[in-house]
């Protein structure tokens, strides 16, 4: 099985104040950048509460503080700001800054897809294909995926390739798998590129091939992708499709022990 772990972190797009590029919450802040923020925010500016509740999320030019993230969606959500919207279902799903509430996070999360959020829908998936309301519903969730993969949402497109592989709610097919997840590379998917690595390594959907492993872990690894990291290290501790190379394999153990893998960190330790 996979070592992929379908990422559960926050797809923000956020659009600036001052009109930046989305992600505002990645670059630097200014603390006057903050407060001018804040001061929008409180003036009932919906843009601006959505950031100001990134920024407490990411802990950006802010303490992080998800109650206070949380208050923010939630008056961004009031006003209907969908990326605003979106950030409050998925931190009510999971009991961040709020209580768990599964319910009204799929509620809240059915108002953001309607409005357009690709990321809403792909949510509402991982909850209906983790069973968060009840019995996993495969079916309800490649729906859901379905939805955002039709307009290009690289995770999308590989949680749909993933149902495939595994064999959930449809049959098992390898190959159509395969195909699946070299469309969502096209469209960014790291969770994807680390899957058709361990399928080449595996000989899944056709032979071993080792090369060919070897490219998508690398694609993965410069994406940011853990599991690719942890893999790619095994290829060089293993002399694997590359030239054997203990330092190059404890750099990527390293790596993705510092994103939490304990698989690498067990490696390091080892």
């Amino acid at each position: 099985m996979f070592k992929q772990k379908i990422k559960l972190a926050v797809y923000v797009s956020v659009i600036c104040f001052m009109f930046c590029s989305p992600g505002y919450a990645e670059q630097d802040i200014t603390q006057a950048e903050v407060q001018n923020i804040v001061a929008k925010a409180q003036a009932g500016d919906a843009q601006a509460q959505t950031i100001l509740g990134n920024l407490y999320f990411y802990g950006e030019g802010v303490q992080q503080d998800y109650t206070q993230a949380a208050g923010w969606f939630a008056k961004a959500t009031q006003q209907g700001e969908v990326e605003g919207t979106f950030s409050l279902g998925y931190m009510m799903a999971r009991g961040m800054g709020v209580p768990k509430d599964t319910g009204a996070a799929i509620t809240v999360l059915n108002m953001a897809a309607e409005a357009g959020n690709l990321d809403a829908n792909y949510e509402l998936g991982l909850l209906a294909q983790g069973g968060e309301a009840g019995e996993p519903d495969y079916e309800a969730a490649a729906s859901f995926y379905m939805k955002s993969a039709e307009k290009g949402h690289g995770p999308s497109t590989c949680a749909i390739a993933t149902l495939v592989y595994e064999g959930l709610g449809m049959p098992q097919d390898f190959n159509s798998a395969r195909e699946g997840f070299e469309e969502a590379v096209k469209q960014g998917s790291d969770d994807a590129m680390y899957s058709l690595g361990y399928m080449a390594e595996n000989g899944e959907g056709g032979p071993v091939d080792m090369p060919r492993a070897v490219k998508y872990y690398t694609m993965a690894v410069e994406n940011g992708n853990s599991a690719g990291m942890y893999s790619l290290g095994l290829c060089y501790e293993n002399g694997a499709g590359v030239e054997k190379n203990l330092e190059k394999a404890m750099t990527y153990y390293s790596m993705a022990a510092d994103m939490g893998d304990e698989d690498a960190l067990a490696r390091i330790k080892k």
